[in-house]
């Protein structure tokens, strides 16, 4: 269950993390990365523990054909979807199928430990991921309505028509991103700028990180003013009818990076939020701690999650307004199976060389919510 009633108070945004989200937050930090295939407490839906293997039950399943329509309307650039997706519910125990499951179905699963919490593994093919990387990261970011972690302290010099994108710039070390205070701030190239400085990309509402609030837009006419991308709205929209994308983060990771213990619970709307990951795996963890007045919890309840490129989470019910966060990210050479992400962008995506293969060894996650109901 979810609704307002369960929904932390605003002021709440600025809560420190419970003490054992935290301390195993930092114990999977420290984790080497060739221990995790062996850790019965990671769930890996690729290399199920017996620890979760009872406890996943499948609870719907997304239909293979509309997902190829969906799919396909996306990668070509179409405006529009005819039609959503229904989902079709039955609850099931992992070891039994749904009755009429097709190989092209994808399944919706939820573990006990955190009903709400559900997990599309490979949802997205690798085509319609590097479409949307394209969209993300070629088309979106040279939109100055998407604000970046880089527009606070400095100057952005955005693409001309000649130069469609930040990748396409001929000569990114000699193009230069102005400091604000050149006293606090020296001034970044462009090739700084993509190749680690860039850490997260907000697009749509417009979210205030210092007060932890979006933009106070209540009429229909202001909110029909958000800028979220239209094309990307209608992809989660038509598979996930009950979310209608309003904002979202996108971010970026490679290894050594980590995203600390936090709650999304500045939205007014109760809908779930979705969480879908391209690149390198991650290590996920969320969960709701003892005592929580979330749903009046008598024992932690936490789940790891070992996140692969493709893998959707929505999380809904008793997970809307659980603590989580990520740990690890799992270096392409080090017990991540080949991508072929890694290779984007490509000599066909039009850009300079310099960026062939920029996403290997990122992790790219884009996390979509809805602000009003």
């Amino acid at each position: 269950m979810t609704g307002p009633e369960l929904k932390p108070p605003l002021e709440h945004a600025h809560q420190s993390p419970p003490e054992c989200i935290r301390s195993l937050h930092k114990h999977y930090q420290k984790t080497p990365v060739e221990s995790l295939d062996s850790d019965p407490r990671v769930l890996d839906f690729t290399n199920l523990s017996e620890l979760h293997r009872n406890r996943l039950h499948v609870v719907g399943k997304l239909g293979g054909s509309c997902l190829q329509k969906i799919f396909d309307t996306f990668e070509a650039g179409e405006a529009s979807v005819d039609g959503g997706q229904n989902i079709e519910i039955e609850r099931a125990s992992l070891s039994r199928e749904i009755e009429g499951w097709k190989d092209n179905d994808r399944l919706i699963y939820e573990h006990a430990l955190l009903p709400g919490l559900q997990f599309v593994p490979s949802l997205l093919p690798f085509s319609s991921q590097k479409a949307l990387l394209s969209r993300l990261w070629m088309r979106d970011l040279s939109n100055p309505l998407h604000k970046t972690n880089l527009h606070l302290h400095y100057h952005i010099p955005y693409p001309n028509c000649e130069t469609s994108s930040f990748f396409g710039y001929d000569d990114p070390e000699k193009v230069l991103l102005p400091s604000k205070d050149p006293a606090t701030h020296k001034p970044l190239t462009v090739a700084q700028m993509l190749g680690k400085r860039l850490r997260w990309m907000t697009l749509g509402g417009q979210y205030d990180w210092t007060r932890k609030v979006y933009p106070e837009m209540d009429t229909t006419e202001a909110r029909d003013l958000v800028p979220f991308p239209h094309d990307t709205a209608t992809l989660i929209h038509s598979i996930f009818p009950n979310l209608n994308p309003q904002a979202a983060i996108s971010n970026l990771y490679t290894p050594g990076d980590s995203l600390s213990p936090h709650r999304d619970i500045s939205e007014a709307s109760s809908a779930p939020l979705a969480s879908i990951s391209i690149g390198t795996d991650a290590i996920f963890i969320i969960g709701l701690s003892k005592g929580s007045p979330v749903a009046n919890e008598e024992e932690e309840r936490i789940l790891v999650v070992r996140i692969k490129s493709g893998d959707v989470i929505l999380m809904g019910g008793e997970s809307r307004w659980a603590w989580h966060s990520v740990p690890k990210i799992v270096p392409t050479n080090v017990g991540a199976k080949y991508n072929p992400l890694d290779e984007w962008p490509g000599p066909e995506d039009g850009v300079n060389k310099l960026w062939a293969g920029w996403m290997n060894n990122r992790r790219v996650n884009l996390n979509v919510r809805q602000m009003w109901d």
